[in-house]
């Protein structure tokens, strides 16, 4: 042991943990708004003793949204983030993402029921790294409940019991408390087996062969406490299954998950614009349900500006969230759509060039090699097929072109800058300025897809140098270009 730092070192077989409850841990009070100006951050250069005077100001969010104020089956994803302990300024915003690592595929599907402060407490009970002894609740009993209403209440009520086992004195609310999960979970089962329909659904027996599944797997893992996952297939095809499977609200669409700008996307909501049916269910889909990777987005670059740019070291943070996010996208492809011929090239499109914006992402995360021949192909197809059918989602168009020609090489990189070019014009961006501002609106990430645009963009003969040298202020020439591009016209 001498040559091995002591974080690296094995924990003793049965290590002795002192937990440490507040006595007033189950009461859930409702949160009182603070005068604005009364918090006060704790100094940085305190120490333990001194930081015991200032206590901790919490953040005080409104409470939970019911469903029948808000029409929807779970709250806004705003309340669905855990809330920081920490002194956080009022002008910066908190990013809208759910806690990862709870055994689900996908990450960013919401949580069987509607959590607030006391739930958010005991999930993260789970992940605390000073209860050694809590492993199989993380691995084994989390995981199962996301897969059902009933459950993930269950799971809630064993967390409740094992906290009230471990207290010495004091009141017991937790007994209470485990009493009325295990009461909704009961109620929640009895009610859809009352059901004919929602008690032979897929679903539901997807859940229940799937805890089949872990109980037999995952007893010895349980008993043992090992850290070694299952490796058994028919295990992992089955939970894979019910992590799609279990959703409350299926999707009634199949559209692509593709993100437009939310001023650009409400004024084609509000305009008369003769736009296909399949588009405008796809645009109303991009407001509610499938904003997905402009959270990631807008998450990502959260992250970088508080921890100076570490979490691009962080290969599990990057795999956590990108792969999820390309798996849904790739799932999409074949006939995954449905739509007509027209709609479906610029759907196909759009879910390729969303492909590509992940590509750029997971070269700055370093994850593994990226080669996306196929794709910036593929993408040059449907945009060639689909020249007169986006009508007024031109800046769409450029975006997708965009993307395919960061990722493209040789001749079908040039293609793609001179349509960049030739579309920009068409709209009036005479810089490439003035359209990375537009595209930055939409979905655009600084860090990796600047630098690729304008690698992209100065190789053009029509983009003149700066007085400077600063490729920003470089203007594109659109007489030039016209008059060239009528010259190919004549001549054809």
């Amino acid at each position: 042991m001498r040559g091995i730092g002591k974080s690296r070192r094995k924990q003793r077989r049965y290590p002795q943990v002192s937990l440490e409850f507040l006595e007033d841990i189950g009461h859930t009070a409702i949160p009182i708004r603070s005068p604005v100006g009364q918090e006060k951050a704790t100094p940085a250069h305190t120490s333990l003793k001194e930081r015991d005077a200032f206590p901790a100001t919490k953040r005080v969010r409104p409470p939970l949204p019911s469903p029948s104020s808000t029409g929807e089956p779970c709250p806004h994803p705003q309340y669905l983030q855990p809330q920081i302990e920490e002194h956080v300024p009022a002008s910066e915003e908190l990013p809208v993402i759910d806690r990862l690592w709870t055994g689900r595929i996908d990450p960013f599907v919401k949580f069987p029921v509607e959590l607030n402060d006391r739930t958010r407490e005991l999930i993260d009970l789970a992940f605390d790294d000073r209860y050694l002894n809590i492993g199989p609740f993380r691995d084994a009993c989390l995981p199962v409940g996301m897969m059902d209403e009933a459950a993930f209440h269950q799971v809630l009520s064993n967390a409740l019991l094992n906290i009230s086992c471990r207290r010495s004195a004091g009141a017991k609310m937790e007994t209470y408390d485990a009493m009325m999960h295990h009461t909704l979970a009961i109620n929640s089962i009895t009610g859809r087996i009352q059901d004919v329909e929602a008690a032979t659904s897929d679903g539901f027996i997807g859940a229940v062969v799937s805890f089949m599944c872990y109980h037999v797997e995952l007893k010895p893992w349980i008993r043992t406490g090992s850290s070694e996952p299952c490796s058994d297939d028919f295990l992992i095809i089955w939970t894979f299954w019910s992590s799609w499977v279990s959703l409350r609200v299926l999707p009634t669409s199949h559209f692509l998950i593709y993100v437009l700008t939310f001023d650009f996307v409400s004024r084609l909501l509000h305009m008369s614009l003769n736009l296909p049916p399949s588009l405008q269910n796809c645009t109303r889909d991009a407001l509610t349900q499938k904003g997905d990777l402009l959270r990631f987005n807008n998450h990502l670059t959260h992250e970088v500006k508080r921890t100076n740019r570490r979490i691009l070291s962080n290969g599990e943070f990057g795999t956590g969230y990108v792969f999820p996010l390309l798996h849904r996208i790739l799932s999409l492809a074949g006939d995954a759509i449905i739509a007509p011929p027209d709609d479906l090239h610029i759907l196909q499109g759009c879910r390729l060039a969303c492909a590509l914006y992940l590509a750029e992402i997971r070269r700055l995360f370093g994850i593994n090699g990226v080669i996306s021949t196929l794709q910036t192909q593929k993408l040059q197809h449907y945009l060639k097929s689909s020249i007169g059918n986006w009508d007024d989602l031109g800046l769409l168009r450029i975006w997708c072109l965009a993307m395919g020609g960061m990722e493209s090489e040789g001749k079908l990189r040039e293609w793609y800058a001179e349509e960049v070019q030739k579309d920009g014009v068409k709209m009036g961006w005479n810089t490439l300025g003035q359209l990375e501002a537009q595209m930055k609106g939409m979905l655009w990430f600084t860090e990796a897809h600047s630098p690729a645009f304008w690698e992209l963009c100065k190789g053009l003969e029509y983009v003149s140098p700066s007085p400077t040298g600063s490729p920003v202020l470089g203007k594109w020439k659109p007489a030039t270009y016209l008059q060239h591009f009528s010259r190919v016209h004549c001549k054809k």
